[in-house]
């Protein structure tokens, strides 16, 4: 009896000092300082509630003392076992294949770089997508690896907004299949035809909602919209971020002065422009509006994306032949640990980002000023996270707050704006509009976003023209 009090006393004391120490490591860790309210009851309330319980149970009889163990004791081995489950043996199946099956549609087993490989086999001039975000991300890595930045103009380290011109670009796959689009002369997702239209009524910046991941090229919107009249040149890019929106519109927009620029915000934008804010050289230069010209680099810019393409690709070969789904997931010690797996099932994802909402409106207000000086308008596009329709876990939609934070930064600037939001929330099978939670729009997403940008910009095209053609007559 001694030796079972003596060891119950020994297990409570035990899990007493882990619970305290994960408490201890979450005051103390600055990566925990933006915890929004499900973290801070994972890392802070949780733990320091089983401390006080081990704690507190060294005082009570040994009865009860035993009962919390056992209790703790199964559900973390309920915990660890499922875990363990999941990193072992659950073949992993990604939601596209998932969600294909459920909708009856076909599934491309292909990884990205094999369809690059067999497209090349017929057409040389293919390469998978990189722009913005994505080129200056692979430039820091080359530099850090004891390259030099790939591309320079006038002495200054820049970064590509297009990708490589006139080349055929395999971009994503959500439904099944894999899209692919042939780039116009400046990288972007355009026929090339639109640099020569006399008349440009909108152009538009976004990320990868503007560039039309992940469906057909009819069925994007720029696409939809120039099949309706509206003479659109698509300037988005994907990874990209508001800095990479004015830096297309500064370097590209000002020479075709459109009477409207379309500016798609998706909810994760100001985490992107986080990351725009690390390269600080081009923020800096953006911001103060200093364009470099590269409208006239773009052979530069070509050489720049198929070198660090090219290293991309052998750096993966390198690392494993196939970017298919293993059965086997080689998780680290850590992450067993902190129950990673579980996690990203669960899309349990709690940390706030500490957004710049000043550097935000700087950057939106840096760009109304351009459009205004050629007298053309501003239409800021808010589009909903498609998990908030597809009853997506309250951790995967929290970020309510940011979107309102953002549509109250747009009003207080005096920019038009159109909220996506209720005309999703309107529609009666949500399903339709995207393939699963957290995924780009399907085809009718698509479809009403560009409808609802139409109704928002064509009453305005005749007075805006009437507006640039009174100020000429002046």
């Amino acid at each position: 009896m001694a030796l079972t009090r003596s060891f119950d006393t020994v297990l409570s004391a035990v899990g007493a000092t882990i619970c305290i120490s994960i408490l201890a490591w979450a005051v103390s860790n600055s990566e925990t300082a933006m915890l929004d309210s499900t973290g801070i009851v994972l890392y802070y309330l949780i733990p320091g509630g089983l401390a006080v319980g081990f704690c507190a149970s060294l005082a009570l009889s040994q009865t009860i003392r035993i009962l919390y163990i056992l209790l703790v004791s199964a559900v973390a081995g309920g915990l660890y076992m499922t875990e363990l489950y999941l990193v072992q043996y659950k073949p992993i199946e990604n939601s596209v294949t998932i969600a294909a099956k459920l909708a009856g549609r076909p599934v491309d087993p292909r990884s990205r770089l094999e369809v690059v490989e067999q497209m090349r086999q017929l057409e040389p001039q293919t390469f998978p997508l990189m722009t913005q975000l994505g080129f200056m991300w692979s430039a820091r890595k080359a530099e850090i690896s004891g390259g030099n930045w790939p591309l320079t103009i006038k002495g200054r380290q820049v970064g590509a907004i297009g990708t490589v011109a006139l080349a055929n670009i395999v971009q994503c796959n959500e439904s099944g299949s894999y899209v692919m689009y042939k780039s116009d002369r400046f990288g972007f997702n355009n026929p090339d035809y639109v640099w020569d239209m006399k008349q440009i009524d909108s152009i538009m910046v976004g990320d990868s909602f503007g560039l039309g991941n992940c469906v057909p090229l009819q069925q994007q919107i720029a696409n939809q919209l120039r099949g309706k009249g509206v003479g659109t040149i698509n300037l988005s890019g994907a990874p990209a971020g508001p800095l990479s929106y004015l830096a297309a519109l500064q370097e590209y927009a000002v020479m075709m002065q459109p009477e409207t620029v379309i500016w798609l915000y998706y909810e994760n934008d100001l985490v992107d422009l986080a990351e725009e804010k690390k390269f600080n050289a081009y923020m800096e230069r953006t911001i103060t509006n200093q364009p470099v010209g590269l409208i006239q680099h773009q052979t530069a810019i070509d050489k720049s994306i198929r070198e660090l393409v090219e290293k991309e690709i052998l750096e993966f070969r390198m690392t494993e032949t196939t970017e298919k789904p293993r059965k086997k997931n080689k998780s680290s010690i850590m992450d067993f640990l902190l129950l990673r797996t579980i996690r990203n099932e669960l899309q349990l994802y709690f940390r706030k980002p500490g957004h710049d909402f000043q550097l935000f409106k700087r950057t939106l207000s840096q760009a109304n000023m351009l459009i205004k000086s050629w007298g053309g308008r501003l239409l800021f596009v808010s589009l909903p996270n498609s998990a908030r329709y597809l009853q997506a876990p309250f951790w995967f939609r929290n970020d309510t707050w940011v979107r309102n934070r953002v549509l109250n930064i747009v009003k207080s600037l005096g920019v038009d704006s159109l909220d996506i939001d209720p005309v999703f929330a309107r529609h009666p099978n949500p399903h339709e509009l995207m393939y699963f939670p957290g995924s780009h729009y399907s085809g009718k997403g698509y479809e009403i976003v560009a409808e609802s940008i139409l109704k928002a910009v064509s009453p305005n095209s005749t007075n805006l023209k009437s507006n640039r053609e009174r100020k000429h007559d002046q």
